[in-house]
Formats: structure tokens, sequence, C-alpha cells
């Protein structure tokens, strides 16, 4: 279901709420909003999803990931 909604491709992209909604839901802290049509929920469900070991990180968490190390080693926050 999320890796259908607008997937994120950009940090810029994620609204930091609404993504951390969903990885609660994800995690199964808050029930699950199944009328949330946000990229950034479901980007955020994915990831708890994942935390969780329920299912695999997608490519697009995957490059995320990997941009949000490569701003932190540019402000010297490795």
């Amino acid at each position: 279901m999320s890796e259908y909604i607008n997937p994120i491709e950009d940090l810029s992209q994620i609204n930091s709420d609404e993504c951390l909604a969903g990885y609660r839901a994800g995690l199964g802290f808050t029930l699950v909003d199944y009328n949330q049509k946000s990229a950034s929920y479901w980007h955020g469900y994915r990831n708890g999803q994942s935390d969780r070991g329920l299912e695999p990180a997608s490519p697009q968490s995957l490059k995320i990931a990997r941009q949000m190390v490569a701003e932190w080693r540019v402000k010297g926050m490795h």
C-alpha cells in the first residue's frame, strides 16, 4: 500500500509531523490511519514497519538515508 502513494524521493519533500505519525503507526504505537493520503505519512509508516522487522526498507528509504548521512557529514555531524 505505502509504496503506491507518491514515494518520497528527497528529504525536502517530507512533512516531519506526518512522517512521525506514520512512523508511530508503523511501530504499532498508534492505529494506522487508512484515510491518510500523505506520502510523508506512508514513508514514516513503512520505516516503522521496517524497523520492526516486518518489511524490508524500500529503495526510496535507503536513498533518503544515504542523503541524510551525506548531509550530516558535510555539517560535521557524523
